[in-house]
């Protein structure tokens, strides 16, 4: 049997000469135990551009709901959190009205759920009420009206999402189908972590709340712009940058270039061409002059000064259902 390299005398007087070693009951206490496999553990660094956009929807949707119900309703946003889904569907009271969502253009799906409270709430200020319904709206199933007055709302909340997301990423909800128990509409596990947001919503003496709820998988293509501090915005554009810029196309040289004609013949033909055959030439009356391949101008061919030249009848403008240009006629 070999001997150690270092003797246990030894490996204890080496500890007790480094700072902080202690080999004592209790030296552990500090450590922590992480299991990467678990999503709760997953850094959940703050998102402030989807913060701002909450706030924008919310905005925007207090604006439409006014057109509804005729009069202003008051929106708030709560933050949003990263939850469990299990832990997000046990916070709404069921039946509800859950709305299946597709979040373009990303690859996902999202669930829009309005709470029983705040479609009776509407209906009840459409039908001349103070917004106070007269029973638990959570204790039956919806009624036709209502099933159609909630798909109002996710209507209304789909044109005020898109609002809130233009001047800074195009997200927009498109709605795919609505149930009644969240059972039937599966976006995502239970254990899968999900970042939901509360909107609540007063009309009158009564309200309820629009939750939102994205699967956090959903969201990893535009994280990293989520978590900018600096976020986009849609601004007025700069009036002297645009000028610039046209002084500086307007002095671009390009090359125009202009076909007078084409002739068509076979390989035999032209295997018996000699010197001082003649080639015909399909010519038309007219001719468009093209700068890379885009035709710009609409001309007549002629001598001018001796040189062959080509004269401007009209300009032509792109136009997507006919590639080849329109006439606009300013000369």
């Amino acid at each position: 049997m070999t001997e150690a390299f270092l003797s246990q005398d030894e490996v204890d007087a080496l500890l007790d000469g480094m700072p902080g070693a202690d080999s004592g009951p209790g030296a552990d206490s500090a450590v922590r135990t992480v299991d990467l496999a678990c999503q709760d553990q997953v850094v959940r660094s703050p998102m402030p551009v989807l913060e701002l956009a909450h706030e924008r929807f919310a905005r925007h949707l207090a604006s439409a709901m006014s057109g509804l119900v005729g009069r202003k309703p008051v929106v708030g946003a709560a933050p949003a959190r990263i939850r469990q889904y299990s832990e997000v569907m046990r916070e709404i009271a069921t039946p509800a009205h859950f709305n299946l969502m597709q979040l373009e253009p990303l690859r996902g799906s999202a669930l829009l759920v309005c709470e029983p409270q705040l479609v009776c709430a509407v209906v009840d200020t459409l039908f001349g009420g103070a917004g106070r319904p007269h029973v638990r709206a959570e204790d039956r199933e919806f009624s036709a009206t209502e099933v159609h007055i909630g798909r109002r709302i996710v209507d209304l909340a789909c044109e005020a999402y898109r609002k809130a997301w233009a001047g800074t990423h195009p997200l927009t909800l498109e709605f795919v189908r609505s149930e009644a128990q969240p059972r039937f509409i599966g976006i995502a596990g239970a254990t899968d972590l999900m970042v939901s947001a509360k909107f609540d919503i007063e009309i009158g003496n009564s309200g309820g709340a629009l939750h939102l709820c994205i699967p956090q998988a959903t969201l990893e293509p535009i994280r990293p712009m989520l978590a900018s501090t600096q976020p986009g915005d849609a601004r007025a554009p700069d009036r002297r940058w645009i000028a610039r810029l046209s002084r500086q196309l307007e002095a671009a040289e390009v090359e125009v270039v202009a076909e007078l004609g084409r002739a068509r013949a076979t390989v035999a033909d032209l295997a018996a061409l000699t010197t001082g055959d003649f080639i015909e030439l399909d010519l038309d009356p007219t001719l468009q002059a093209t700068v890379d391949g885009v035709p710009v101008l609409s001309c007549r061919y002629g001598i001018s000064n001796g040189r062959y030249a080509i004269k401007v009848q009209s300009f032509l403008t792109i136009d997507p259902d006919n590639p080849n240009g329109v006439p606009h006629v300013e000369r």
